[in-house]
């Protein structure tokens, strides 16, 4: 077969990717992959760098694929893959080396890390967030592979949409960090029609006078901007006792539980609390732990301001 024939086989009847739909498509996939890492190893700080979104050949593909790393595939059976999710190497190294003792202080010699499938078992729920994304139902069987060269690639994929979603993870905001990346492959006829089916989603739907009243009510919400502060307990004293208050003078606070925390916002001139929780401490930093839905009253007050727009 000549090299003209290969290059028109392989792009005949290939739809241009439209790389905006295909990252509202996963945004929500995005998400849940960073609060996976977060719930690994709670005390480093991540965040969301960027999403790369290629397309080409299968071929064209694996061959900037590493030739070892977390794989793994999803087909109809072991020997059919139509799918593969890639897990970085550097995240299994955090978290086999350090993710569960609580002491990492470098993130030097992490690439060196020799990986294990032991490493996938450890992050199934990300694997497991890939498999529900991709309709689990269509691709039934999964199998964790350590080298690209064990990956068995159905016969007629042919074009390919790559998606790397890359973070970072770090000691803190103003550390320097680490990058992480994780890599899903899918065939471009599997993906294509989904995204067709999105759209249409999104554009066919009738917008009704709810739909407009809830647009206006959400955009409202999103453009208001109000102070949140952390009470512990309120006391009242006269305007006199406060004018003899000295310093390392002691205030008692009968009843206060540090599993009691209010936030507060400040809406019409009124302190209103928004919701209650428990002080502690996450990532080294003094947190609040909610531990009960939106306030009521909160929930009443919003909606009223929201009227008189």
């Amino acid at each position: 077969m000549s090299v003209l024939r290969k290059k028109i086989d392989k792009n005949l009847g290939v739809p241009k990717l439209e790389t905006r739909k295909l990252l509202a498509y996963w945004e929500q996939t995005k998400s849940f992959y960073l609060s996976g890492c977060e719930s690994l190893i709670e005390h480093l700080h991540w965040k969301e760098v960027d999403v790369k979104v290629s397309q080409g050949s299968l071929e064209d593909i694996k061959s900037k694929l590493p030739d070892t790393g977390l794989y793994t595939s999803f087909g109809n059976n072991i020997k059919d893959t139509q799918a593969v999710f890639l897990l970085d190497n550097a995240l299994a190294s955090i978290i086999a080396k350090h993710g569960f003792t609580g002491r990492i202080k470098t993130f030097d010699g992490i690439q060196d890390y020799e990986i294990s499938k032991i490493d996938s078992l450890m992050m199934d729920p990300l694997i497991a967030t890939t498999h529900r994304a991709l309709d689990n139902s269509s691709w039934p069987v999964r199998n964790d592979y350590l080298e690209k060269a064990e990956l068995p690639f159905a016969q007629y994929i042919t074009n390919c949409i790559q998606i790397e979603f890359l973070y970072e993870v770090s000691f803190g905001p103003q550390s320097e960090g680490q990058a992480i990346r994780f890599t899903l492959i899918v065939p471009s006829e599997y993906m294509l029609p989904r995204l067709a089916a999105f759209q249409e989603q999104i554009v066919s739907k009738p917008v009704s006078d709810s739909d407009q009243s809830s647009e206006i009510l959400s955009r409202h919400v999103d453009q208001s901007v109000t102070s949140l502060r952390a009470v512990l307990e309120k006391r009242k004293m006269t305007v006199a006792d406060c004018t003899r208050l000295e310093i390392g003078q002691i205030i008692s606070l009968p009843g206060v539980s540090l599993k009691e925390m209010k936030l507060e916002a400040t809406l019409r001139d009124d302190k209103i609390c928004v919701v209650t929780g428990a002080l502690g401490i996450h990532k080294s930093n003094r947190a609040i732990k909610l531990t009960a839905d939106l306030s009521p009253e909160f929930i009443k007050t919003e909606f009223s301001n929201a009227s008189d727009i």
